[in-house]
């Protein structure tokens, strides 16, 4: 059976400087390691759980304007403050909700994404829906 024992240290002032200096560069090099890890997770962390998943991420612009494109006609809206979440689009007329026109346009980009690479992408969005209900034998 193994036992541990604890002791306590008490630093002279000079020690007590020593060891912090000693400890915080120790906590330094430790949080840049950690650092460095966690952004590399984030950046290659999704790219390896779609690939074994047999899925393809497709990365679109951050700028690109998802919700004040219209998902109808395509049409883009110069100026459309945050506080607007429904607005109806000036030359098709049709009435929009920004987060779900910006999710439409969204998978829009990707799909043209994906096709660009030469990848298929299904237009029902990978949902099977049979005209024929299932019946047990």
């Amino acid at each position: 059976m193994l036992k541990a024992t604890k002791i306590r240290i008490y630093p002279t002032p000079e020690q007590a400087e020593f060891l912090n200096r000693q400890f915080g560069a120790a906590r330094f090099v430790y949080n840049k390691a950690l650092h460095i890890i966690s952004s590399q997770h984030k950046r290659h962390g999704l790219k390896l759980k779609a690939k074994e998943q047999g899925k393809h991420l497709v990365k679109i612009d951050q700028w690109f304007a998802s919700s004040k494109t219209c998902s109808c006609c395509g049409h883009k809206v110069d100026f459309l403050p945050l506080s607007v979440r429904n607005w109806t689009c000036p030359a098709c007329k049709a009435e929009l909700d920004r987060d779900i026109n910006a999710a439409i346009n969204i998978r829009q980009q990707g799909i043209i994404k994906l096709r660009a690479e030469g990848l298929s992408a299904p237009a029902n969005g990978g949902l099977r829906k049979s005209g024929h209900a299932l019946v047990a034998a």
